[in-house]
């Protein structure tokens, strides 16, 4: 497959997560979820905010390129974000990497003790919790960014468009 298709297929799988996550966000800031005003208000926020991270991440995460498409979203689809945008996009990803798709110990400064109860070794661990709810200015924030960042792509696949013929399929 030519390298314009290959693009194309990236900006469209983009495209998808960047609104998918639009999506997650606008339902937080609609229904006030990040207040977490009780138990499940914290959960489904909590649910929401994993959905979200990880949709507009995926895009920049160095996706398996296979030969139908490329691994990842070219990061010129960041260039229309302001220093403190760009620090929150990375602050985001690290979120991602670190507490949400993975386990990282690092990430939530995991120790563990051994003890003697009573005669028996037991381990007991302890973390603080990385887990913490974004505030509703953080989620704005948030939805500027992935508005600029749809805006971007949007505007790479109508310029695109024009290369292929009708009837087209790849």
């Amino acid at each position: 497959m030519d390298e314009n298709k290959k693009t194309f297929r990236r900006l469209v799988l983009s495209s998808d997560d960047i609104r998918q996550a639009k999506r997650f966000v606008k339902f937080i800031l609609k229904n006030e979820l990040y207040l977490e005003i009780n138990a499940d208000q914290g959960l489904i926020n909590r649910s929401m905010q994993i959905s979200a991270i990880i949709s507009y991440i995926r895009p920049f995460s160095g996706n398996r390129g296979k030969n139908d498409t490329f691994g990842k979203l070219d990061k010129k689809h960041l260039n229309k974000l302001t220093e403190d945008e760009l620090k929150f996009h990375c602050h985001i990803k690290g979120l991602r990497d670190q507490v949400f798709a993975h386990t990282d110990s690092e990430g939530r400064d995991l120790k563990i003790n051994i003890t003697d109860f009573s005669g028996t070794k037991t381990a007991v661990s302890s973390s603080r919790n990385t887990f913490a709810p974004l505030s509703q200015e953080h989620w704005v924030k948030f939805l500027e960014i992935i508005n600029k960042v749809d805006s971007s792509i949007t505007q790479d696949i109508v310029d695109m468009q024009s290369q292929f013929r009708k009837n087209d399929s790849f």
